[in-house]
């Protein structure tokens, strides 16, 4: 049986707005305020913005444990998260949040949904085909399908995905500590122990840089001719099954390959040395390619 996300969601609204009602603070006022970039960046709790918001507002907006928040504007559309535990925070209206009807879906069920190519075909062809800005309205996003499952069901496919999860994300630490080993070591021989004879050159000297393109405005042709987007998020998880993906006709200087060196020019700074398989550069991002 194939049902809508809107059979299975029994609340969908969007946030508080971030000027007025949840503005970002310096102070440490105990609340949290989840943005845009917390979810597309994967930023912990610990790192999320604090907010100041009235009585109200806190308890209508308070994050809650198997809430579901999908960004709903930009670069990021469509990305999204599931809360594990009620949080003192809230989130702002760059944000969509579903609550499932859990007396017959199961929220992580859903929220694995939500990261199938399915999911993604349907974020693809409601937010990209009418604007240059990438904007999602709840009630053409409640419309993605899937196929609908007995709830004992549901439970056991998301075990399995959230043990396979885990396991990344174990990985994913690993990967972490050794990449810190390896910024110790760097810094240990390029940064402590400078040779006085060593010259020092500007990075335009000896690379070339570029800016990466809108990669919506470049459908893959057909499924013998595509390559992967590179998004800010894929810099930390990668390119998965779940990326995005254009036509590989696009200008050759866009390509990144592996031992290029891509670093974020909005959001928070990241560089990184790219290692994954051959990709397109999306916008927000530029890539600096050696020149030996």
């Amino acid at each position: 049986m194939i049902v809508s996300l809107s059979e299975a969601v029994l609340t969908a609204n969007t946030g508080l707005d971030a000027i007025k009602r949840a503005p970002i603070v310096e102070e440490d006022t105990g609340i949290k305020c989840l943005r845009i970039q917390d979810v597309s960046q994967s930023k912990k709790y610990d790192d999320w913005g604090f907010t100041k918001v009235d009585e109200k507002n806190f308890e209508k907006f308070q994050l809650q444990k198997d809430d579901i928040i999908i960004a709903r504007t930009g670069g990021s559309i469509g990305v999204n998260l599931i809360i594990k535990e009620k949080l003192k925070a809230v989130f702002n209206n760059g944000l969509i949040r579903i609550r499932v009807d859990t007396e017959n879906y199961d929220p992580q069920f859903i929220y694995y949904i939500l990261q199938s190519n399915i999911y993604r075909g349907h974020i693809n062809s409601i937010a990209f085909s009418t604007s240059t800005q990438p904007n999602m309205k709840i009630k053409d996003f409640l419309k993605v399908e899937f196929k609908k499952f007995q709830l004992a069901e549901q439970k056991a496919i998301a075990h399995i995905l959230g043990t396979l999860d885990d396991k990344i994300e174990l990985n994913r630490k690993m990967n972490e500590t050794l990449e810190q080993m390896a910024q110790a070591l760097f810094k240990s021989w390029f940064v402590e122990n400078v040779k006085e004879n060593w010259e020092e050159k500007s990075l335009s000297s000896i690379a070339t840089f570029t800016n990466g393109l809108a990669c919506q405005k470049f459908p893959p042709e057909n499924d013998r001719k595509k390559l992967p987007v590179l998004k800010i998020k894929d810099l930390k998880s990668g390119i998965s099954e779940n990326s995005d993906w254009v036509t590989s006709n696009v200008d050759e200087k866009y390509l990144v390959f592996n031992g290029d060196i891509i670093f974020s020019w909005s959001a928070s700074l990241m560089v990184k040395i790219w290692d994954g398989e051959d990709c397109v550069l999306n916008q927000h991002l530029g890539n600096d390619q050696g020149r030996g």
